[in-house]
């Protein structure tokens, strides 16, 4: 998976300027238990019946609660945005796909101001196939699905000061989707 110009221009931004545009905000007190978060995510497709998937960009809204120091509670909902796909088990010729997740992760981080991030959870997941074009006369939608289990993470973080933090994440919500994000969180 490549990433692109805007994907590295948004990391150099957050991980470079965003300490020091943030630093104002970052009076209120180090006890927060609670967090919020955004992200934008490269996502990537491997369907069964999908000959082949591009990859779509989209976003998530992470929300938590901390339990100890570094071990949390996370809710995530997260939109892939549109990717085109070609060919299907011989019905289905091309069009879109689209997933969608709402997810429960128990989260780790390791200690220091760069740690790592350790995620598994729960995770409930919508791929929807839309604009499909097929060859025949009938087209039966073999892609769509409803679907749910095991997910998981791999991530890298920076603490921002003492409100602030940004992440860089692997995660897999299924077994044919997984995603990379950039996502900035601040305590509540």
């Amino acid at each position: 998976m490549q990433l692109s110009r805007r994907s590295i221009f948004i990391s150099a931004v957050l991980f470079g300027a965003a300490p020091t545009l943030l630093a104002p905000l970052n009076a209120q007190a180090e006890n927060s238990r609670f967090y919020l978060g955004a992200r934008y995510a490269s996502y990537s497709f491997d369907p069964d019946n999908a000959v082949s998937a591009d990859d779509s960009t989209g976003y998530g809204v992470t929300g938590g609660m901390l339990m100890s120091q570094q071990v949390s509670m996370e809710f995530e909902y997260g939109n892939s945005g549109k990717a085109d796909f070609t060919g299907s088990n011989g019905t289905i010729d091309s069009g879109k796909l689209q997933a969608q997740n709402l997810a429960v992760f128990g989260a780790y981080r390791t200690p220091g101001t760069i740690y790592l991030k350790l995620k598994a959870g729960i995770s409930i997941h919508w791929l929807d196939a839309i604009d499909i074009q097929c060859s025949g006369r009938f087209c039966v939608n073999t892609l769509s699905e409803e679907s749910g289990g095991l997910a998981y993470g791999l991530g890298l973080g920076a603490l921002l000061g003492n409100r602030f933090r940004t992440e860089l994440e692997y995660s897999a919500i299924d077994e044919d989707i997984n995603l990379i994000s950039l996502g900035i969180l601040i305590n509540l």
